[in-house]
Order: C-alpha cells, then sequence, then structure tokens
C-alpha cells in the first residue's frame, strides 16, 4: 500500500539521508527537508517503482566523505540517485547546490559482483520517471538521464555483460568538440576506459527551471528523452545530447529526443546553448523555444502578457523576447509537427581537464575521476528534425527501478550499513 512520509528534516548522514529499499512501491515523500548528507540525497533502489518527492528542499548533498574530507570528480553525489527503479515523480522540489547534480537517473553495473556475494544483478532500468515542476540551481548539472552511460567503471567490480572490448582507447572515441563543451565533462582525459551500458529511457523533463548551473542542465544519454516547457536562464548548456561509445562502438545513437516549447534567458540564441554531438544522436526535434522577457524581476514565456489573462486580447506580453502588443500565438497555433526550431550553428573554443582513478570508501568501491572545462561561442537556427550535422550543433560554452513488492523499508540518516549506491 501507498505510505506517505513527512520527516522535518533529514541531515547529516555519513551516507544517504533516505534510502527506498529494494522492490518498495508507492512511497511519498512530501514538505521536507534532504541537505547535507554525505552521499546522495535520497537514494531509490532497484526495482523500487512509482515513488513521489514532491515539494521538499534537497540540498548540499554528496559534497564530503564519511572522514570530512572533500569528494573530488565521481565521488560527487546528486540530490535525488534513482538506480534501475521506475515510473517516479519528482515534482516542485527546490533542488539547489548538491555536489554532482540534481537528479541523476541510472542502472547499477552489479558492482563488486566477485568480492560481494550479496550483489545482485539489476534487470531493470531507470525508466518513465517524471521530473517536472522543480528548479534547479548553483550545481554542475540538473538532470542526468543514464548517467554511467560514458563513465570509466573499470574499479568498480561490474557483473553485468559488456559489448565493449574493455579497456578502451578514449582518444579513438571522442568527437574534437568535446573539450569546448562544458556539458561533456566526462573521463575524456583518461587514455583507458571501462565501460558498461546505461539504461533510462522515456525520462520526462518538463517545466523545471534550471538557473546558475556550471555545465548542463539536462545531459541526456539515453532514448525517447522528453524536454519540455522548461526555463533555462543564464548561459549554460541547456541540453546535451550524446553517448559516445554507445553511438561510434555499438552503432547506437541516442534517438528521438524532443527539446520544444522551452523558454530561455540569455542574450545568445536557444541553438547556441544546445550541445548535440555529432553522430551520437538521430531523431532529435528541436521546435517552439523562445526567448524569455524579464520584466520588473518577473520572468514572462513567450506569449505571455503583462495583466491580461485573455490569450487573444492585444495587449503588451512578451513575443520572442520582446514586449510588444500582440495576441499571444495560442490564438494561432501551429498544427501538430510545425513551429520553428533551432538545430544548427558554428562553434568553437577549447578547453582543458584532468582526471584519475581512485577508489571510494565503502558501498561504491572505486570510481574513475575526470573533469573539464572549456569554452567556446557560436550560434545559428533552423526547423524540423535534427540528424547528426557533421559539425557541433550550434554550441556555444561560455558558461562557467526481495521483499513483497508492499513492503516498504526506509532508511533515514544511513550512517553504519555500507551500500552500493
Amino acid at each position: 500500500m501507498p505510505v506517505d512520509i513527512q520527516p522535518r528534516g533529514i541531515s547529516g548522514s555519513d551516507n544517504v539521508g533516505l534510502y527506498l529499499h529494494q522492490h518498495t512501491v508507492g512511497v511519498t515523500l512530501q514538505a521536507s527537508i534532504v541537505e547535507d548528507n554525505s552521499s546522495a540525497g535520497i537514494y531509490l533502489a532497484p526495482y523500487g517503482r512509482a515513488h513521489r518527492m514532491v515539494d521538499n528542499r534537497i540540498a548540499n548533498n554528496g559534497h564530503v566523505k564519511p572522514d570530512g574530507s572533500a569528494r573530488v570528480g565521481w565521488y560527487r553525489r546528486e540530490g535525488i540517485a534513482v538506480d534501475a527503479s521506475s515510473a517516479h515523480i519528482i515534482e516542485d522540489n527546490d533542488i539547489v547546490g548538491n555536489a554532482i547534480g540534481g537528479v541523476l537517473l541510472y542502472k547499477n553495473c552489479q558492482e563488486h559482483a566477485v568480492e560481494n556475494p550479496r550483489s545482485l544483478p539489476r534487470t531493470d532500468h531507470a525508466s518513465d520517471v517524471v521530473i517536472r515542476g522543480n528548479r534547479f540551481a548553483d550545481q554542475p548539472f540538473g538532470v542526468w538521464v543514464a548517467a554511467r552511460q560514458s563513465r570509466d567503471l573499470e574499479l568498480m567490480g561490474c557483473g553485468d555483460a559488456t559489448p565493449y572490448n574493455n579497456p578502451i582507447w578514449t582518444a579513438s572515441v571522442y568527437h574534437p568538440s568535446y573539450r569546448s563543451i562544458p556539458s561533456a565533462w566526462t573521463t575524456f582525459e583518461l587514455p583507458f576506459v571501462s565501460i558498461w551500458p546505461d539504461f533510462a529511457e522515456d525520462a520526462v523533463i518538463e517545466g523545471n527551471t534550471f538557473e546558475r548551473i556550471e555545465r548542463g542542465g539536462v545531459r541526456i544519454e539515453d532514448d525517447r528523452a522528453r524536454v519540455v516547457d522548461n526555463l533555462f536562464v543564464g548561459d549554460f548548456d541547456y541540453v546535451f545530447v550524446g553517448a559516445p561509445f554507445r553511438a561510434r562502438l555499438a552503432g547506437l545513437p541516442v534517438r528521438d529526443t524532443h527539446i520544444t516549447d522551452n523558454a530561455f534567458v540569455s542574450s545568445a540564441s536557444f541553438a547556441s546553448r544546445l550541445a548535440l554531438i555529432p553522430d551520437e544522436h538521430t531523431g532529435t526535434v528541436v521546435a517552439r523555444n523562445h526567448r524569455a522577457c524579464v520584466v520588473d524581476g518577473q520572468t514572462l514565456r513567450h506569449g505571455q502578457a503583462l495583466s491580461s489573462h485573455d490569450p487573444c486580447s492585444l495587449v503588451p506580453r512578451c513575443i520572442d523576447g520582446l514586449i510588444t502588443d500582440a495576441a499571444s500565438p495560442s490564438c494561432d497555433a501551429p498544427s501538430e509537427g510545425e513551429g520553428e526550431g533551432e538545430d544548427e550553428g558554428e562553434g568553437e573554443g577549447e578547453g582543458e581537464g584532468e582526471g584519475e582513478g581512485e577508489g571510494e570508501e565503502g558501498g561504491e568501491g572505486g570510481e574513475g575521476e575526470g573533469e573539464g572545462e572549456g569554452e567556446g561561442e557560436g550560434e545559428g537556427e533552423g526547423e524540423g528534425t535534427i540528424s547528426p550535422p557533421s559539425a557541433p550543433s550550434g554550441h556555444c560554452a561560455s558558461g562557467p527501478g526481495g521483499a513483497g513488492p508492499w513492503l516498504v523499508m526506509l532508511v533515514v540518516g544511513w550512517r553504519r550499513r555500507r551500500m552500493a549506491a
């Protein structure tokens, strides 16, 4: 049966803050504060389903190890970790200041399968997760779909099969544009990596606000993600689409991403804020993304009026970043499939990064580490369905799924027991 919990606060754990155990179903966490935990703020364990994280503050998690030393590189953790569990709703939360990002979707590769007999394979995917109406700020990434698709897992002792001939020489795989794209931060400075597939299909990222993001608002590395009706404020990579090893070695580019009806606040074009990696995506749709207006501290989306609620009245309203007397475009909405899109451009830049392999304490074991920084600029516009171009897609990088299904086990402030998150 569904369970609702409303703890006043979950903080100071030397592991995750809130752990929803394997096979739990239908837990709602609402109106709580989850902050300052050593690992992920919230961990949704494998085979869980239909949890709801609603109206919480999830902040400043994943920065320090239990011994108090700083986490670096891949050691840094996220606000909400969704590991091989599905059909969750993450809605109306304030997700800020976490070490690596806000929400990361992934499938654990059966870590430490040899040395840990309790390590079980994950057969479910982190799929059908709805991330809606949240505010993401002050962290490297907002949402990362299939966050371990391109991560070096050599030291994780994975039990899953892999189609790749590990180790892989990275210089033979990465597109040259990666070094100039902040949201491409990964293991490209490691000469060799070991890669396992990750699975997080059909994610829905809608109606969120992304601001003061260091690297990327949304990074997409699996199929059929929908990035719709979000607001991006500032100069960072709004959406990254690509998966180098999957696309270039397994012949499986990221398929059918929809980036539509979003608003943005920037002097640059929307296209220049996209990182669509050549030859690593197919069937990508970019349409009806418009510049927002900022009036006396209020952000108005395209077609929104200063005062009137009648969409067809000729009143001052935001039209592509300018306040002008006009009716809302919804009065003469285009038919399905029409609209404007932005998909090409030119970009250039340079960046640098560094990385090294290193073992992590306890549950997660060793993880590869690497990071990179870069900058560049460019812009361009187009329309329709995008196939991978022969050059970076208008990138501008100026910004910095045991027990039965009704059993619920909650571990709050988990301090002693180790786990593989």
